[in-house]
């Protein structure tokens, strides 16, 4: 190789030499991560066009993948002889510091698709150009050589011909597609449409964006609309010249700007959430971001992004690009809530679901701590506080006063809320039907923000309608509590049917959930199934202070859970327990008028039912003066007959009674026990 006459040619050539080592070096990286570029290229190209905020006042920009090219243009400014010099050589023009990027080394990203791409275009003095931009080579020399054979092609092709590019554009990049790349250029054009709504609000100056395949063609225009809210712009998306389908709504403070993106077919607009479209632009989308645990858009052309354009520093160290981009991302935290909260206000559906933050992944270059109590501190506390959940009754009310019923198991969130409904108080607590979901989701995605972690108040579990169950006390209580075309015990069923899904069965020993057949609400561990218990042998145990319906769940108690649980009561065990303390209570001096109506009702009950051997030992009351305390005998079985009582006197027949006061009363039992035992023939078996 021939060595250069002048210095100035040894100094053009290491130029080149060091251009050609950097660009062959980001060439290799670029294949290396072509998983993770897919979409890079085609905002590289958007931004290229942009240039400068402000410079072009009607961009309009052209997509169009064909059988095997790509084609991209745009009716940008005209190339600066230093740009053009940018593009073949490599290099960075950006000198503006609004300047998002012309020519700068993103521009290299394109080659993710062909290290040739035809370049057509004019410079600023009206000189046009056609030429190839080749950047192949197996290793840097031949990297150079190419880069030298783009600049005498560009050189060779100036105003050799019209204007190659159709108007309206003033610029065209063609890319060959080979079969293999495809798939990373129908991607970078999904990602574009996708982000489509927010690259027209984040860029005033883009007008028209047109994307044609070979599946589908289609055109999109914005166009201003009245500002719904005092600091707030909005923008119509059209699509194809059809009806407007898509509204944009951003609010701003000089330094960052939160977009909302909303449905607008229909009767009212409706929240339309982000997906997959990343979080943070600065203009366009930094890959990457869509991960990001944010539930809007946020954009700042002052956000200082990583040279992968993935992400922005918010680093630990106290560098200015950390401390600036963490003072506009907590900003854009508060322009999120200041969307939300008009979405709310304006009742737009799916306005809740804007609420849930995706699961947290910590991104490049940032410190999680600072994240997690950003996001923390400015979000979750600020949707917590805020008037945002619409409730049953139409209130608007802050999330930390309301009940927001969240699944549990196999008890889902929305069987919950159906169960909480009927509370009179509910109509003011609860979220409205529809938004219940998202609300679920929204608080359940908040709890892992919390160090520790724990819970907010406004979570309503199936433990705490539980704990509000317990606190009524009784069936009345119930009652009192719900609307009144809600059947209590149906409700009460209910509840402990989600107890049981809840997997929270010790609920119903730890708590007073279950009515006994007295209607109060008592622990499984203090009933039983009834045994097929008498009426009137309760009524008797009632009378002696027994009370068998206390310890026998309520008839109307179906779940099946909690009546496995219960042993059964029979009527035997009833009548052993009644027995003994009929005898008990007949000892006291003197018996009470209960415990004697117990006694005579138990001997008639006895004797009615054929149970008469019950009466060995069975204390009986005798005729007394007026005035006089019972007086009473054992009844024996044993007893010979010449020596057993005498039926009440009623029982005797006319000729008998004559001679009543020959008699003992001792020997006689008392009037009362006829009362209770009015047929002559039920004293047979006696």
């Amino acid at each position: 190789m021939q060595l250069p006459d002048t210095l100035d040619e040894v100094f053009n050539d290491v130029v080149y030499d060091n251009n050609a080592q950097e660009v062959f070096k980001k060439l290799k990286a670029l294949d290396n991560d072509r998983d993770l570029l897919v979409s890079r290229w085609v905002w590289e190209l958007i931004r290229n066009a942009r240039g400068t905020a402000g410079s072009h006042a009607a961009l309009e920009i052209e997509v169009a993948l064909g059988g095997d090219r790509l084609t991209f243009r745009h009716n940008g400014a005209c190339f600066k002889d230093r740009e053009i010099a940018h593009l073949i050589l490599h290099g960075s023009t950006k000198h503006d510091p609004r300047d998002i990027g012309k020519f700068g080394s993103g521009f290299i990203t394109t080659h993710l698709i062909s290290r040739r791409v035809r370049v057509c275009g004019s410079l600023i003095d009206g000189r046009t150009f056609d030429f190839e931009l080749n950047r192949d080579g197996a290793d840097a020399a031949e990297l150079r050589e190419a880069m030298k054979r783009s600049k005498e092609e560009f050189q060779a092709s100036l105003g050799q011909a019209a204007q190659p590019v159709p108007a309206p554009y003033t610029t065209e990049y063609a890319y060959p597609v080979s079969a293999p790349i495809r798939p990373v250029v129908v991607k970078g054009i999904e990602a574009l449409r996708q982000s489509a709504a927010y690259i027209f609000a984040f860029n005033p100056m883009l007008r028209r964006l047109t994307i044609t395949t070979p599946e589908a063609s289609l055109a999109m225009a914005k166009e201003p609309l009245d500002p719904i809210a005092p600091n707030t712009l909005r923008m119509a998306l059209r699509t194809d010249g059809q009806e407007v389908s898509q509204w944009l709504v951003t609010t701003a403070d000089e330094d960052v700007t939160g977009a909302i993106a909303l449905d607008a077919k229909g009767e009212a607009p409706s929240v339309r959430l982000p997906g997959d479209v990343p979080r943070l632009f600065v203009a366009f989308p930094l890959n990457g971001t869509e991960t990001l645990c944010i539930p809007l858009v946020l954009n700042s052309e002052l956000f200082a992004s990583r040279e992968e354009r993935d992400g922005i520093f918010l680093g630990a160290s106290d560098t200015p690009d950390n401390e600036n981009n963490k003072r506009l991302f907590t900003a854009g935290c508060q322009r999120i809530l200041s969307l939300i909260s008009l979405a709310a206000e304006k009742d737009w559906p799916n306005a809740a679901a804007a609420t849930r933050l995706q699961r947290f992944v910590n991104p490049p270059s940032t410190n999680e701590a600072w994240l997690r109590s950003q996001i923390h501190t400015v979000l979750i506390e600020g949707f917590r506080a805020a008037p945002l959940l619409r409730t049953i009754s139409g209130k608007l009310i802050p999330p930390n006063s309301a009940w927001v019923p969240v699944a549990q198991k196999a008890a889902a969130s929305l069987d919950l809320w159906q169960a909480t409904e009927p509370f009179l108080k509910a109509a003011d607590l609860l979220p409205r039907l529809q938004d219940q979901p998202a609300w679920d989701d929204s608080v359940n995605s908040w709890v892992p923000f919390l160090e520790p972690p724990a819970s907010f108040k406004e979570i309503w579990t199936v433990d705490r309608l539980a704990g509000l169950l317990e606190g009524l006390q009784s069936i009345t209580g119930v009652i009192a509590a719900l609307a009144k075309e809600t059947d209590a015990l149906t409700w009460i069923n209910q509840v402990h049917a989600l107890i049981c899904k809840a997997e929270t069965f010790d609920s119903f020993r730890q708590r007073s959930l279950i009515p006994n057949e007295c209607g109060h609400l008592t622990q499984i561990g203090k009933l039983h199934k009834d045994g097929n218990i008498d009426y009137e042998l309760k009524e008797i145990a009632d009378l002696l202070g027994l009370s068998v319906r206390a310890q026998l769940v309520h008839p109307e108690v179906k779940t099946p859970e909690v009546l496995a649980a219960l042993n059964i009561l029979s009527e035997d065990q009833v009548l052993g327990d009644v027995l003994e303390l009929t005898r008990q209570r007949v000892r006291e001096n003197p018996p009470t008028a209960n415990t004697q109506t117990a006694a005579v009702q138990l001997f008639a009950w006895l004797i009615k039912r054929n149970r008469t051997v019950k009466l060995d030992g069975f204390p009986a009351f005798t005729l007394h003066e007026p005035g006089e305390k019972p007086q009473t005998l054992i009844l024996r079985a044993d007893t010979p007959p010449s020596e057993r009582p005498l039926a009440p006197v009623a029982m005797w027949t006319e000729a008998a009674r004559p001679f009543v006061d020959l008699l003992p009363a001792s020997a006689i039992l008392h009037p009362r026990y006829a009362e209770v035992m009015k047929e002559p023939q039920q004293w047979q078996p006696v």
